[in-house]
């Protein structure tokens, strides 16, 4: 625990209250309040969030320790509460960790590159857990704020810390140095992300290597030329230069790289000793990772034999939370990869957000190497437990069985994991209707657990990337001015992605509006807890009751609608509604839906005997705002919009909402950006031009498996009507997604194709209601791999040229019974 007054003292800040207050963690966020009595909370503020808006709420929940801007300080300072001022609360959360980081004395080894800094964290935690206690960034805690909460834990209690660093801007890394102060550092891979941001793929590299700075050790590939040429300036004169190459000189030289089934065997000569390694991995990414791992257990003394008996235990790891449909209608939360007090409450806030279920489960593994006595960790583990509303409690391992007693909550222990399977095997242990959390230290094996619960179902699946679906919004969000609002697009089951997660998310980013079609989309919404504001755009006479029962705010279009609306309302108790909301639809050249100019006076006519009306915001939509042909007619519109919504304001006297700007409006029209805007497939990843492209991340990939393999001869077919000719020995695989799960039958025959092994495998034969066939020649591939249809805005945009469509068409004609993976921080 820390006093407050000696934070005080190492930050230079004044102390306002009780210097009496002590402290054992650190938060940043209002809705992560676990341990709040024993936090100390910093007042972070951004461009659309302010943490000292929360010190009230975090008093009320124990927090008695705040790190505040002195032009925010509260009136009055409540007894019992310590605050420290501040002139940046950023400044001082990195402050605070760079002081306690100095009275270590450890080793400690600090990641970064374009990609692969978690993966590379993850697999040297796995690899030394047996000879170190160590101290990790949770997850993918590698920014400007993650970075600080990841070290404050370490203390003497570890043997060495593991950190990621990750930057998208210049001048960002100097600060996480400051932070980290690693002894060893580690470059995994010098790649595309974020290139906008810097001059040159060198800058980039250069700001990169900044983490190093005090480093005794660099890890690197010397075939990356940016880093040889870096890495060899004065700034790193002194420094032992740690290299692997395929190509040339290096410490670790690569001498062969054979894929056998499932497995990489690699040859490889360190220091003139020539040794292989064998690792139970196939893609080059990864490939590229277990080499960084091998050459960092090599320089810390490992020897061969050692290193391969603990990298055969290595697997590729989903390095986001997964989000699956479980048995009797649950939701699965994966987080099998690890287990610390950090990341559980990372995955418990992401729990409490499935409000669909009333029923809170988590299967907790016994938590390893905390460095806590056993009765202090079991209370911490409680109290975060009850702060997030868990119905049931599943304890798994020794230490949480013997503190059974100390859980307040219904709860269940078993000693290990077979145990556990057993029961699930032979009784009703789980409720249904229910979120489940399955997390645990990766020796337990919990993705057995979660194949138990799993729902059943063909091995084609959909991901969705929740947090590159965040990306994507800040993204859009960057491009405007403060206080413009959002109505994001998630109609047609959220462009393909499923009705809930997509807009959930959406939802606790703070969006303004949701948009969907249909009332029953609205409904659903609400039925799962979603309360954020809704606008219907097609509402229906049927539905009129369900927009207000459920607080859906229809679109109106016509004078037709309107009329249907005011008779509705005259036949209902108007004291349950004050009034009712509408968006007005204008028709400024799109001809689809909404009011022309030539309607205006009507429309006002009746708006004025409608008393109960309130417009909310009135809309339009461009017709062609991707197509700078068409760049004239868009401007049209926009000054027609403005025209008419300057009619309707001097009509109705009272603000509204001014929207027309669709994804490629809010690229290429900022003028027009008014009051909101509607992205849609800027969200899913679809960028308007190069530049924007660049500044997205994919949301979806499509994937199934090989069910399996023939080898054909000269003159087979392959298909139905024979369509498929082979023309020499082929090696065909069969894949279990067909036409009834949106493989538009045009692209049979070669014409479309799937991706194995990073390669390009063209289809055979006529694409078949289940199932279809590619030619896999040359991949290496076995039944059982994974196989790719789409997972790049490049791969769909292929896709959608093929069939003289758009991407939009592809991703809302994946079939309904194509199970949706959701992967989050």
């Amino acid at each position: 625990m820390l006093n407050i007054k000696e934070a005080a003292e190492w930050l230079g800040g004044d102390l306002r209250g009780s210097g009496q207050v002590s402290f054992h963690y650190l938060l940043s966020d209002s809705r992560s309040y676990h341990f709040a009595a024993d936090a100390l909370f910093i007042c972070l503020e951004g461009v659309r969030h302010d943490g000292h808006l929360h010190i009230e709420e975090m008093i009320v929940r124990g927090c008695r320790a705040f790190i505040v801007n002195r032009k925010k300080v509260p009136n009055v300072v409540p007894e019992g509460v310590g605050i420290i001022l501040v002139d940046d609360t950023l400044q001082a959360l990195q402050k605070l960790a760079a002081v306690r980081r100095s009275l270590f004395t450890g080793p400690v080894i600090g990641i970064t590159g374009s990609n692969g800094k978690t993966i590379v964290k993850e697999w040297l935690s796995q690899l030394l857990d047996p000879d170190y206690h160590i101290c990790k960034s949770p997850k993918s805690y590698n920014s400007q704020v993650g970075v600080p909460l990841s070290v404050w834990p370490l203390n003497q209690n570890y043997q060495i810390g593991l950190f990621e660093a990750g930057i998208s801007q210049p001048g960002e890394m100097e600060k996480l140095e400051r932070i980290i102060q690693p002894t060893t550092g580690i470059f995994t891979h010098l790649g595309s992300a974020h290139d906008g941001n810097f001059s040159s793929r060198k800058q980039k590299a250069f700001e990169k290597s900044r983490l190093f700075l005090r480093a005794d050790t660099i890890i690197f590939c010397r075939d990356q030329t940016e880093l040889w040429e870096i890495f060899n300036t004065s700034d790193f004169a002194k420094k032992r230069l740690l290299t692997w190459s395929e190509n040339g000189k290096a410490d670790l030289r690569i001498i062969e790289i054979k894929n056998k089934g499932l497995i990489t065997r690699i040859k490889g000569d360190y220091f003139g000793a020539e040794m292989m390694l064998t690792l139970p991995l196939q893609d080059r990414a990864s490939i590229e990772n277990g080499i960084v791992c091998w050459l960092q257990l090599l320089s810390m003394g490992y020897k061969p034999h050692v290193i391969q008996k603990r990298m055969e235990g290595l697997a590729p790891l989903s390095m986001r939370m997964q989000v699956l449909e479980g048995e009797g209608n649950c939701t699965l939360l994966n987080d099998t990869y690890s287990n610390d007090i950090q990341s559980l409450g990372i995955a418990l806030n992401f729990l409490q957000q499935q409000k669909q279920h009333a029923e809170r489960v988590v299967i907790l593994s016994d938590i390893l190497q905390t460095g806590l006595k056993d009765d202090v960790l079991i209370k911490n583990v409680n109290e975060i437990l009850e702060a997030h509303g868990t119905t049931l409690f599943i304890g798994v391992g020794p230490r949480f069985s013997k503190g059974a007693d100390f859980f307040s909550m219904k709860k269940m222990f078993f000693a290990d994991t077979d145990i556990l399977l057993k029961a699930l095997d032979n009784s009703d242990l789980l409720p249904r209707d229910a979120a489940i959390l399955i997390k645990g230290a990766r020796v337990y094996g919990f993705e057995r657990v979660l194949g138990k619960l799993q729902q059943k179902s063909h091995e084609t699946v959909l991901e969705i990337n929740l947090q590159n679906l965040v990306h994507n919004l800040n993204h859009i969000r960057s491009k405007l001015k403060p206080g413009t609002k959002l109505m994001p697009m998630v109609k047609a089951y959220s462009y393909g992605s499923g009705e809930f997660d997509v807009a959930n998310t959406l939802s606790r980013q703070n969006v303004d509006y949701l948009a969907v079609a249909y009332a029953d989309e609205g409904v659903a919404l609400r039925l799962k807890g979603i309360r954020t504001p809704i606008m219907v755009m097609n509402p229906e006479q049927k539905s009129f009751g369900q927009l207000l029962r459920y607080q859906l705010e229809p679109e109106i279009f016509s004078i037709e609608i309107f009329s249907e609306v005011c008779l509705f309302w005259k036949n209902i108790r108007k004291s349950d509604f004050e009034t009712l909301p509408i968006h007005l639809k204008l028709d400024t050249g799109m001809h689809r839906l909404g009011f022309r100019e030539s309607e205006l006076k009507v429309l006002i006519s009746e708006l004025k005997k409608a008393e109960f009306i309130k417009i909310k915001s009135v809309l339009s939509h461009l017709a062609a705002a991707e197509d700078s042909l068409m760049d004239e007619f868009t401007i049209q519109q926009i000054a027609a919009f403005e025209k008419m919504c300057a009619i309707l304001q001097t009509a109705c006297g009272y603000p509204f909402l001014k929207h027309i700007c669709n994804s490629a409006g809010i690229h290429r029209f900022p003028q027009a950006h008014f009051d909101m805007v509607r992205p849609g497939i800027g969200l899913y990843g679809l960028g308007m031009d190069d530049k924007d492209q660049n500044e997205l991340l994919p949301v979806h990939k499509l994937r199934t498996k090989i069910s399996q393999i023939k080898l054909l001869k000269k003159g087979d077919t392959v298909g139905y009507g024979r369509r498929g000719i082979i023309s020499g020995d082929t090696l065909v695989a069969t894949l279990p997604i067909g036409y009834a799960d949106g493989v538009d039958r045009r692209l049979g025959n070669g014409a479309g194709g799937f991706f194995v092994k990073g390669k390009r495998a063209t289809t055979i034969g006529n694409i078949c209601m289940d199932m279809c066939m590619i030619d896999i020649s040359g991949t290496g591939a076995a039944a059982g791999d994974e196989v790719v249809w789409f997972d790049s805005i490049a791969s769909l945009r292929d896709i959608s040229s093929i069939l003289g469509t758009i991407p939009y068409e592809i991703l809302t004609s994946v079939s309904a019974r194509i199970k949706r993976i959701y992967i989050s921080e």
